[in-house]
C-alpha cells in the first residue's frame, strides 16, 4: 500500500487493510504544512492574496460611502418635503 492509501485510511475514506496501522498525526501535519507552503509559494497565489488584501478594504469603503449617500438622500428628501408642506400651508392661509 502506498502513502496515499495510508492518508485515506486515516481520514476514513477507505477501510484500513491490516487493522489500525495508520500513524497519521505526524504525517498528516507535515503533509498539510507542505501543501500550505506550496500553495503560497507560487507567484499566482501571492498575487491573488495581494489583490484580495487590496480589494476587500476598498469594497468596504464603497459600501460605507454608498450607505452615507443614501442616508443623505433621505435627509434631503425629508427637508424638501417639509419645505413643500410649509409652502402649501402658507398658500392655504
Amino acid at each position: 500500500m502506498g502513502r496515499w492509501h495510508k492518508y485515506c485510511c486515516c481520514l476514513g475514506w477507505m477501510p484500513p487493510s491490516r487493522g489500525n496501522n495508520c500513524v497519521w498525526q505526524g504525517d498528516l501535519k507535515s503533509y498539510a504544512l507542505a501543501i500550505t507552503r506550496f500553495a503560497f509559494s507560487s507567484v499566482r497565489a501571492r498575487l491573488l492574496l495581494l489583490v484580495l488584501m487590496v480589494s476587500i478594504p476598498s469594497l468596504g469603503l464603497i459600501i460605507y460611502i454608498a450607505r452615507e449617500e443614501r442616508l443623505q438622500g433621505f435627509d434631503r428628501a425629508r427637508e424638501s418635503t417639509l419645505k413643500l408642506v410649509r409652502e402649501a400651508t402658507i398658500q392655504q392661509q
